[in-house]
């Protein structure tokens, strides 16, 4: 078994290292002329600088793309009442298709992160910080999509999220992050449809964790 893992994680790095950097070399020249239409329209940083908990309960600096201004509270955006007062120009399109994700590609050549994981938390986040402690969900490393971002993404609770997280690492291996990134596009494209689309979504994801969500609090 803990040969089985080492060579999971071996091979995962190796991927990882590979194909961020052609990612950074692919999208290097769209990611400029971003910071160049946010910078012309709104002040501050093009980068934004956000502190995370990463691999161990491990404090990391994630990088994004700015897409709010600087009046913008620090938390976590499910709890803002009003988000789109906050957005630069093109900042909820860029949000929306996930563009804004794209600097991590650094974090995960640094080995900070990788392509699949858990989404990384916010400090502010004290109930999905606790249930993913009591999940050991920080033993592995944080990612840019997840096995909860194609199952309902922001849309769910932080019980659902912990569920799914602790589902990916019960069953964790490289088909299931293959099986994850292929995902991650529709799942984006499916974000971005129709409100009855999306509501029919989540009755599926719901009922998809139920089970799982019941075992977390008993």
């Amino acid at each position: 078994m803990r040969k089985n893992i080492f060579k999971y994680i071996t091979l995962k790095r190796i991927f990882d290292i590979f194909f961020s950097a052609i990612g950074i070399a692919v999208f290097f020249i769209l990611v400029i002329f971003i910071g160049i239409i946010i910078r012309s329209s709104s002040k501050g940083t093009f980068f934004h600088k956000a502190y995370r908990v990463g691999k161990d309960e491990i404090p990391f600096v994630m990088l994004k793309i700015r897409t709010m201004n600087g009046s913008a509270p620090v938390r976590s955006f499910e709890s803002l009442k009003k988000p789109e007062t906050f957005y630069v120009r093109f900042g909820k399109v860029l949000r929306e298709t996930g563009f804004d994700e794209l600097p991590q590609l650094l974090n995960i050549l640094k080995g900070e992160m990788s392509f699949v994981g858990p989404r990384p938390t916010l400090f502010d986040q004290k109930d999905l910080i606790d249930l993913r402690e009591e999940n050991k969900i920080y033993s592995v490393k944080p990612g840019l999509t997840g096995y909860a971002q194609i199952n309902g993404r922001t849309k769910i609770t932080s019980a659902s999220k912990v569920a799914l997280d602790k589902y990916y690492l019960n069953n964790i291996s490289l088909l299931l992050d293959l099986k994850i990134i292929l995902k991650t596009i529709p799942s984006i494209l499916n974000d971005l449809s129709t409100a009855k689309h999306q509501n029919g979504k989540l009755s599926v994801v719901k009922k998809h964790v139920a089970a799982d969500i019941e075992k977390i609090h008993r």
